[in-house]
Formats: structure tokens, C-alpha cells, sequence
């Protein structure tokens, strides 16, 4: 007599509810997160990037104010942080003048694949190749595990000002 009822049954309901709720929020979340997202690219245009090693000071800058932040850092001898907002300063000054996409999503060989496909003059080549040399100097600074020194960044900062960035 007892065999037939399913005690568990309510229980799978509000589970099952649970779970369609869940779903659904996440849902909603992502939508609105990858709205804003796509809106914020749209309006930030070539003069400004996003800061993305700190998310809880990000926000658009312009490359005046890399800039500023680089050379901020630089009398503090932060020197990591000294080249990470000089990177923004050329990205953004490269963007200016015409010659790069920014994107937060681009990673330092994004900017170097893009620069090289665009070196079809010789004038266009030699950029290429500057772009190249700052950007791999750029990466043993930030990404390598010893600790960078005023040298290193100093010969970074010569690599910049070629290209209209001054940190």
C-alpha cells in the first residue's frame, strides 16, 4: 500500500526549481555584464583603455594619464607598475596616430602580430620593428620572475619615445 507513494517527489520539485532559478539568474547576469561590456568598448574608442591589473581601480584612462602614472611610479621606483602604465601610454599613443586597435582583451603579442601585418613600407616596417623591441622589453620587465631595476626601465622609456610616449 505504502509502496506506491513517492516521498521524494517534492523535494525533486523545489530542487528542480531551484536549479531553473539558478539558471535563469545567471542567465540574466551574463547578458547584462556582456552588454555593458560590449558598450563600453563601443564608446571608449582609439584615446582610451581600460586598466585591467587592477579591477578594483578600473576605469578609462587617457594616455596623458598613463603617462602621468608612469612617471608617478617611476619617483616611487615601482618599476613593474612604471612599465605596465607606460605599455597603455604607447598602446594608446600608437591608437592615436593610427597605427593600432586597442583592446583590453589584446595581449602584448596581439599589438606585435598586428603592427607586423601592417609593415608593408619600409617606413611601416621600421615601426614594426620598434613596436617589436618595446614590447619584448616590455614583457621581460612585467612577466619575468627577478624584480625589475631603474635600468631596465629607463631602457624602456627610450624605447617609448620614439614612439610619442613619455613616462
Amino acid at each position: 500500500m505504502f509502496r506506491d507513494i513517492d516521498v521524494h517527489a517534492p523535494l525533486r520539485d523545489l530542487t528542480g526549481r531551484i536549479l531553473v532559478l539558478a539558471a535563469a539568474s545567471i542567465g540574466v547576469w551574463l547578458v547584462v555584464r556582456l552588454t555593458r561590456i560590449g558598450l563600453a568598448s563601443l564608446r571608449g574608442g582609439a584615446g582610451r583603455a581600460v586598466l585591467t591589473s587592477h579591477p578594483d581601480r578600473a576605469r578609462e584612462r587617457t594616455a596623458e594619464e598613463w603617462e602621468s602614472l608612469a612617471r608617478e611610479a617611476r619617483t616611487a621606483e615601482r618599476w613593474r607598475e612604471a612599465s605596465m602604465a607606460l605599455y597603455h601610454a604607447v598602446i594608446l599613443r600608437l591608437a592615436e596616430a593610427g597605427h593600432l586597435r586597442p583592446s583590453p582583451a589584446k595581449t602584448p603579442g596581439d599589438y606585435r602580430r598586428e603592427a607586423g601585418s601592417s609593415s608593408r613600407t619600409p617606413d611601416a616596417a621600421d615601426l614594426a620593428a620598434r613596436i617589436a623591441a618595446f614590447l619584448q622589453m616590455f614583457e621581460r620587465l612585467v612577466f619575468a620572475p627577478t624584480h625589475p631595476r631603474a635600468d631596465d626601465y629607463d631602457r624602456l622609456r627610450a624605447l617609448a619615445e620614439p614612439m610619442g610616449a613619455h613616462g
